[in-house]
């Protein structure tokens, strides 16, 4: 009903500073389960079992579920980037700290 990928040394993280993190995501619930609590409660047992670790994930700004159980399960917005393709590749460009 629900899946969370854990990376370590992500990509994308790293380019963003987040040399030793690891990295929540993607995830998915399937629909019929959604909106039941499932998504804050999954992020916070893997923020026990991961205690000791930084912790970091990525939504869209426009996807207000995935955005609003990552708050519920107690993570905070720390910065705002876009993703921009160039010859094939993205690259995180820095918004901006919140």
């Amino acid at each position: 009903m629900r899946t969370s990928w854990i990376f370590k040394k992500k990509f994308v993280s790293r380019q963003l500073g987040y040399k030793q993190a690891f990295t929540i995501g993607p995830c998915e619930t399937i629909e019929s389960y959604r909106g039941k609590g499932i998504y804050p409660a999954v992020l916070s047992a893997i923020q026990k079992d991961y205690a000791d670790a930084q912790l970091i994930m990525f939504a869209k700004v426009s996807n207000d579920p995935s955005t609003n159980g990552i708050m519920k399960a107690g993570f905070q917005k720390t910065s705002r980037f876009k993703m921009v393709k160039l010859l094939g590749f993205k690259f995180p460009i820095m918004n901006k700290h919140l």
